[in-house]
């Protein structure tokens, strides 16, 4: 069965969370992604996991279940190397869509921003994705993750202390930011089909951030109402239960918060959902209402009574979940050495098509030969390329 994107090609020159998501997603998808690895990032990756001393078995294990990295192939080249450009502008010319992640200008400094790489393919969709975007007085600013939450505004609403913000877990606007590349990407080859023109699609992860407060914005620029971090409320919240763990419920609906209202036997708090007057009071008994129980039959009972509630689930509880399984996110997968793998499924369900995974990840610079060959590259140069380091067949 052929897949959406599988007349696409893609070369990757990310290298942190939001671009491989945004290429994993595309993969899966069914485009041919060609990721360019560098060596310097790779052990850059090894320092910050603390990996020393990884073997080609290790290095082999501890990839396969990099699930970002499946359907790809890999090309492992120096980019420091003058004489790798030649490689990367051989590519270009056959790729549908180049995506990379560098700080604004260090493209530029190679020769391989857009208005240069569309003299060698006009038709090409060039996606960059940074912090805060490729013009603007922050164009520069260094930055992860959490600083384009900071900037988006989207910090300063997390936590429940009303003194200090609370640095969330997930990394947020990594995630929407591969996201919404991966939206400009799509948008943009659609665009080509009509017209046959190339696009620059320009991604910063604070604007990608701002979506997270959607609906604060628009209040905000209604009325000026800026919402109070740590507000608690009795229709929304995180529980204790017997089992000394989580509940949550969102019972925002008069309809739900009645269902609510009447399983934990207080039919009494249903007229004061909005009394502020009544809130903690309200807060306190459901508080120790929820004491009474374990958390799973506390779900249970929720939910047979048609009322909105989740347990708060560790990370290895979320994988077991009898709908995780129904819904194939957790995918088992054949390694041809490490037997059965486990990776994380693909999000998009479409219909007469299945994302398949067709190639687990493989190993830095797994693809770099047959690469080089179909680009045209003989053995002889090949190997004088790997003799002066400009590529690498496999990690050192």
């Amino acid at each position: 069965m052929s897949l959406p994107l599988d007349n696409i090609k893609i070369l990757d020159l990310s290298r942190l969370l939001p671009g491989p998501y945004c290429t994993w997603l595309l993969a899966d998808m069914g485009a041919d992604v060609i990721r360019v690895e560098q060596p310097s990032e790779i052990a850059k990756q090894d320092l910050v996991f603390g990996r020393k001393r990884i073997d080609r078995k290790k290095r082999e294990e501890i990839r396969a279940f990099e699930f970002l990295s499946r359907n790809k192939k890999s090309l492992l080249v120096n980019l420091r190397e003058e004489k790798a450009k030649d490689i990367i502008c051989r590519l270009v010319k056959s790729s549908d869509v180049f995506v990379e992640d560098y700080k604004p200008g260090a493209m530029k400094a190679m020769g391989l921003d857009y208005e240069s790489i569309k003299t060698i393919n006009p038709m090409i969709v060039y996606c960059s994705i940074s912090l805060c975007g490729q013009d603007g007085p922050y164009r520069e600013l260094p930055g992860h993750d959490p600083i384009a939450l900071a900037l988006a505004g989207v910090l300063s609403q997390f936590g429940q202390d009303k003194e200090k913000p609370t640095l969330p877990g997930p990394p947020i606007a990594d995630i929407l930011s591969g996201l919404h590349a991966a939206i400009g990407i799509l948008v943009s080859l659609n665009s080509r089909e009509k017209d046959g023109i190339g696009r620059c699609v320009d991604i910063s992860m604070v604007d990608c951030a701002r979506g997270l407060l959607s609906m604060t914005y628009q209040r905000y620029l209604r009325d000026g109402f800026i919402p109070q971090r740590g507000w608690e409320s009795p229709h929304i919240g995180i529980w204790q239960t017997r089992d000394n763990k989580y509940i949550c419920t969102t019972n925002m609906e008069p309809r739900y918060w009645s269902n609510f209202c009447k399983v934990i036997d207080k039919e009494e708090f249903i007229p004061y959902q909005h009394d502020l007057s009544r809130r903690g009071e309200m807060i306190q008994s459901i508080r120790e209402i929820f004491r009474t129980n374990d958390r799973d039959e506390w779900f249970r009972i929720l939910k047979d009574a048609d009322s909105q509630a989740a347990p708060v689930y560790e990370i290895d509880e979320a994988l077991i979940d009898p709908q995780t399984i129904h819904r194939e996110m957790v995918l088992e997968i054949e390694h041809p050495v490490l037997g059965t793998v486990k990776q994380l499924g693909m999000p998009i369900k479409l219909s007469k098509a299945h994302p398949a995974v067709r190639q687990l990840p493989p190993v830095p610079g797994g693809h770099t030969r047959g690469i080089m060959q179909d680009l045209g590259y003989t053995e002889k140069e090949i190997e004088a390329f790997t003799g002066s380091g400009v590529i690498q067949l496999e990690v050192e």
